[in-house]
């Protein structure tokens, strides 16, 4: 699974090149943006497009849903043209809430939050190769994706991700500024 805005620092591209080096693996992609017609004509000169998904956006009660039923979610983030790139997505934090294994590239915001083998698995970006032997890793051991996925949730319970911890600690932090 891929959830986010189909733009260039994403690096959804190289999730549909990884899909078509795993034999028998599909992609669902959420999201829309800019780039879909070109990763969908990408999809069909890889030779994968009925195994590559465009959903397009969805509620986030129905991206959630399909969060915890993946087998992997995808997260192939690079530096974009012009230099765009992610800070720390909120798609990580949305996985790791229900759970959800993940693979993300090894930058910015991702390798703070992702200990690779630990709570999810960290690649190079636009590294297809890489990519693809992380999630046959996972796809072909789902017991890792479960411990892996586990272990995010355990992290992200009350963690510096969690909305809910963070507002109580500002909350409480605005309580001592203000008596």
């Amino acid at each position: 699974l891929v959830v986010g805005r189909l733009a260039d620092k994403k690096g959804i591209d190289v999730a549909i090149r990884a899909v078509a080096a795993v034999p028998g693996t599909k992609l669902r992609v959420i999201g829309d943006g800019p780039e879909r017609d070109g990763l969908a004509k990408l999809a069909r000169s890889q030779g994968v497009s009925e195994r590559v998904e465009f959903v397009g956006r969805l509620p986030r009660g129905e991206v959630l849903a399909a969060m915890s039923e993946c087998g992997c979610l995808l997260i192939p983030s690079r530096i974009g043209s012009g230099g765009d790139q992610e800070g720390t997505p909120v798609v990580l934090a949305e996985a790791m809430s229900v759970g959800a294994p993940v693979i993300a590239s090894r930058i910015a915001g991702l390798g703070e939050f992702v200990a690779d083998g630990v709570n999810g698995l960290l690649v190079s970006p636009d590294d297809v190769n890489e990519l693809a032997q992380a999630m046959d890793r996972i796809l072909s051991n789902p017991e890792l994706g479960r411990d892996l996925g586990q272990a995010a949730w355990q992290q992200f319970s009350g963690g510096p991700l969690d909305a809910a911890s963070t507002a109580a600690a500002y909350r409480e932090l605005l309580e001592e500024v203000v008596v």
